[in-house]
């Protein structure tokens, strides 16, 4: 399976979405400026980019939902793994992540999404197999 690194820009902040290997997504902010002020980056190591959990710094999220969307659903057509995660590292986020997830999850009927405790697994399933639960169940 083929990892997905890319960069893109919305409302004057830069992003950047990873999936790994493995089939973890994650998602930075990485630089950039709106109206609302400057991204302030946190230096992880010297050799590493400059990362940060996205927040409601945009302007838009909506807009970066949407581009990580695209980006995302590109990927799944094109690769088709067997699996794809992210987790919320916050309530907050966490809830955020649940309305990113649903809405993902309209557009992938190959795939089972579930949750547990924050982290948010994509599953994809064949026509053959029997599925552990019913979808109203697995999102509710």
């Amino acid at each position: 399976m083929k990892v997905l690194a890319e960069r893109f820009e919305v409302a004057g902040l830069r992003y950047r979405l990873l999936i790994s290997t493995s089939g973890q997504l994650m998602f930075a902010l990485t630089g950039g400026a709106t109206q609302r002020g400057a991204f302030k980056p946190h230096f992880f190591f010297d050799d590493q980019e400059s990362v940060a959990d996205v927040d409601l710094l945009s302007v838009n999220p909506i807009k970066v939902f949407r581009q990580v969307k695209k980006r995302l659903l590109a990927w799944v057509g094109s690769q088709k793994p067997y699996q794809f995660y992210f987790h919320a590292c916050t309530a907050r986020r966490c809830a955020i992540y649940r309305w990113m997830a649903k809405r993902l999850d309209r557009s992938l009927p190959d795939y089972q999404l579930y949750e547990y405790e924050g982290s948010f697994y994509f599953y994809r399933v064949t026509h053959g197999e029997m599925l552990l639960c019913s979808k109203e169940i697995c999102r509710a």
